[in-house]
């Protein structure tokens, strides 16, 4: 602890390091400082630098460039990138380490060709979207996740699968007639095409009869006799799979057995899902590590079906594997367009299609709409319009409750209008420190029991994942530790060093709320957000909402996030290597 704070290293992680490194932490961290961004989880690059440059490493060292390099991918990663080109790369180590380009240069060759040779990363020749020729980096399991799904895609659509069109036909009538349930053309298009294809995937947006559709789709191989498995990548998608189909539904760190001391999961290709079908939910939320984990575990004697919203967010992780499935033009897939009478009534659903398409929504303060806006000049005035709605005037009109029912969704975790601001203001609104509590204090995490927290990262060993959302139960148990509460069958006890990875959950992100249903949302609108406004994240927010949206704030913001579809498009080869795999 002393060695560590001798090098600006918080109490907080110098424990982290020791119960990671044990006995051997000063000979580790002093032999090679930058293995500390690698191995901890929380210590970045910038704080390993700090103590490298302490100890006397130079700044245009090949072990600096070298580190720089492996962080810059894992940042180019949280953008959502499978891979980096070697241009990109230098501009970004320009930026990282402060130096100027010939220095970078100098060592750029000899660092990517060690990083080659131990396996870290893997280069490959790729042509980038103009047409030329590119080194693209890829850390070597994201590279390996790509060529596995590309194969797997391949095994899936090379296996035939037997149907008889007339007998689906005539289930599909009776089971119409008995369940009430009338489908569209465009429906029973995509039940025919589920049951008939080997790997499917169904997509589309609100109102459009997804779920009716998968209903079917389950109904009807469950009668053909079939063993059906569902899951979702989160635990609140597959809980809301599993009321919507009426059958058990599973995350897929669950399905797929993941075994938390070896870091890996049970099932694979040579343990595979003892299923014939398996259908996955909320498949946008796939990033290219959790998709190969998932196909590599589907026997190609089975199903898989993927439903989704491809318009919505990708995931949290690299890759965009429902849409470059999608775009490969190699899968059978369906995209349901038509929005049911029933569904038409509904300002959320008319609202969400015209922000997809790129329309601007007729939206009022009409409070007998389920979708809303209410139109605030200040900051300080849309915060207290939010605090308002959630405490008092959400409760008393519509009899929501605000702890279980509202969730307020903003773009980031900054500002006035960012998640830290609002969980503290709202923390003190509607669970307010009362004599006698005994409150939870680690750096700046505050908690208090009945506070609703999220999980931020995933921690396999205690099972919780990024997303989850629980309600603290208890802040004051022997040895410092905290006890959270995920549903009826989920109590989960945090340690000190885990408890770091809990947020206050009364405003989440919009990224943080995929997967997930609320039956109000709260959407702030403001140009302090103008960096992350954009189509598909304002669209995401408004599709969380079961039961009624309301934005609140600047017209001018929610029109320039409409406007702007020009997010980043995120680097990925895995429609170049399916192609590739097919003509192999």
């Amino acid at each position: 602890m002393m060695f560590l704070s001798s090098h600006d290293i918080s109490p907080l992680f110098a424990a982290r390091i020791y119960k990671f490194y044990g006995s051997e932490a000063i000979k580790i961290v002093s032999a090679d400082p930058y293995r500390l961004a690698i191995d901890i989880q929380g210590v970045g690059f910038v704080s390993a630098d700090r103590v490298a440059r302490s100890m006397g490493i130079a700044a245009d060292s090949v072990e600096r460039v070298r580190a720089a390099i492996l962080f810059q991918m894992q940042q180019a990663e949280e953008k959502g990138h499978c891979y980096v080109s070697s241009q990109q790369l230098v501009q970004m180590l320009i930026e990282c380490l402060m130096l100027p380009e010939d220095k970078i240069v100098a060592k750029f060759a000899t660092c990517i060709s060690e990083l080659n040779d131990a396996g870290n990363i893997i280069t490959e020749k790729l042509l980038n979207d103009d047409g030329q020729q590119v080194n693209a980096h890829f850390r070597s399991d994201v590279l390996v996740a790509e060529w596995n799904i590309a194969h797997c895609v391949k095994k899936l659509l090379q296996s035939p699968l037997d149907s008889d069109p007339a007998r689906v036909d005539a289930w599909v009538k009776k089971y119409s007639e008995i369940s009430g349930t009338i489908l569209s053309a465009e429906q029973t298009h995509a039940v025919r095409k589920a049951v008939s294809s080997r790997f499917f995937i169904l997509t589309g947006g609100p109102g459009v009869g997804k779920t009716t559709t998968a209903n079917t789709i389950i109904r009807l191989l469950k009668a053909m006799g079939k063993n059906v498995l569902l899951a979702a990548p989160t635990g609140r998608a597959a809980q809301r799979l599993t009321e919507v189909a009426a059958s058990p539904a599973k995350t897929i760190h669950r399905l797929l057995e993941w075994i938390p001391n070896l870091h890996t999961f049970a099932k694979d290709e040579n343990n595979p899902l003892t299923a014939q079908t398996i259908i996955v939910d909320e498949a946008s939320m796939l990033d290219i590590r959790l998709a190969d984990a998932l196909i590599r575990a589907v026997p190609p004697t089975a199903q898989l079906i993927l439903i989704g919203d491809v318009d919505q967010l990708p995931s949290v992780g690299p890759g965009n594997v429902l849409r470059d499935l999608i775009d490969s033009g190699q899968v059978p897939c369906t995209r349901l367009s038509e929005i049911f009478r029933q569904a038409a009534h509904s300002k959320i659903v008319q609202a969400a299609h015209s922000i997809n398409s790129g329309r601007r929504p007729t939206l009022t303060n009409d409070t007998t709409h389920d979708c809303q806006f209410i139109e605030v000049d200040s900051s300080d005035d849309l915060k207290h319009m939010i605090l308002d709605l959630t405490k008092r005037i959400i409760p008393r009109t519509y009899k929501f409750d605000p702890m279980l029912d509202v969730q307020i969704l903003t773009p980031m975790n900054r500002g006035d209008l960012g998640t830290l601001a609002l969980n503290a203001d709202l923390q003190n609104l509607l669970n307010p420190l009362k004599p006698g509590m005994q409150e939870y204090k680690r750096g700046n995490t505050v908690l208090r029991p009945g506070d609703k927290v999220i999980q931020s990262v995933n921690n396999y060993d205690l099972g919780v994942f990024n997303g989850d959302i629980g309600f603290v139960v208890n802040t004051n148990v022997e040895g410092g530790k905290l006890i959270v509460s995920y549903g009826e069958d989920r109590i989960v006890t945090y340690e000190d060093d885990q408890a770091i990875d809990l947020r206050l959950a009364y405003a989440i992100t919009i990224h943080k709320a995929q997967g997930s249903e609320f039956p109000v949302v709260i959407i702030p609108c403001s140009m302090q957000h103008y960096i992350m406004l954009q189509r598909n994240l304002t669209y995401t927010a408004l599709t969380r909402a079961r039961k009624m949206a309301i934005f609140v704030g600047s017209r001018k913001a929610l029109h320039y996030s409409i406007d702007n579809q020009v997010s980043m498009a995120r680097q990925t080869s895995l429609i170049d290597k399916i192609n590739r795999a097919l003509t192999q």
